[in-house]
């Protein structure tokens, strides 16, 4: 049976769909022509990463490349073992997918019969089955039970009696209160404008000497 056959794929950072075979033991990814996949990136390393192919597998290996060669988003620390659909990012741009390739012309191993089972008799046609007896007939229906009548609506409760209405105070007396409290309101901004006019030009003695006769000369 021959070994399974892989691909690479480039997926983004370069020609996408650009298919590289593995068809080698030893197989070197790098920005340098002498390269088996050349990758022509400034971020890419000279000699990035290596390929080994140990039997039916690949093995990955970062060769110290200075921005890192990771697989499905993770930095490789240590060698690592390829699986179909794996991606590959080389630097930070390069992605190539790894692929198993399917051989069209490949043969199916088929695993034939063994004697015993070759050896079996045919099964012999059974005989015909005897026609079924007729089905009986059914028994004629009972008259169906007349049906209860309908239970009697039900009577709606009686609505409950109107709430009296709180007879609202005359209009002429709300009006007298809040003439009132105006009037107050305004009798006290007089007050303080006076005794604000008196303190800030010092007339405490001119308008109230009884409050001070000490203090006033």
């Amino acid at each position: 049976m021959s070994q399974p056959q892989y691909r690479l794929v480039v997926k983004s950072g370069g020609v996408v769909g650009t298919a590289y075979a593995l068809e080698t033991a030893e197989i070197y990814i790098g920005r340098d022509v002498q390269n088996d996949i050349v990758i022509a990136e400034a971020e890419v390393s000279r000699r990035h990463a290596r390929l080994n192919r140990q039997a039916d597998a690949y093995v990955l290996e970062d060769l110290g490349s200075t921005n890192g060669t990771f697989v499905n988003g993770k930095r490789l620390v240590a060698p690592y073992t390829l699986r179909p659909g794996d991606e590959i990012r080389i630097g930070p741009h390069v992605v190539l997918v790894f692929e198993q390739v399917f051989d069209p012309d490949a043969t199916v191993a088929v695993s034939a019969p063994t004697l015993r089972e070759a050896a079996k008799p045919a099964p012999q046609p059974s005989a015909p089955a005897a026609p079924a007896p007729p089905p009986a007939e059914a028994p004629a229906p009972s008259p169906a039970s007349p049906a209860p009548p309908p239970p009697a609506a039900a009577q709606p409760a009686p609505a409950p009696p109107p709430i009296p209405e709180t007879p609202a105070s005359p209009p002429n007396r709300r009006w007298w209160l809040y003439a009132l409290l105006l009037g107050f309101l305004f009798l006290c901004l007089l007050v303080g404008l006076g005794l604000w006019y008196i303190d800030s030009h010092y007339l405490w003695c001119t308008v109230f000497p009884f409050l001070f006769p000490g203090a006033c000369p």
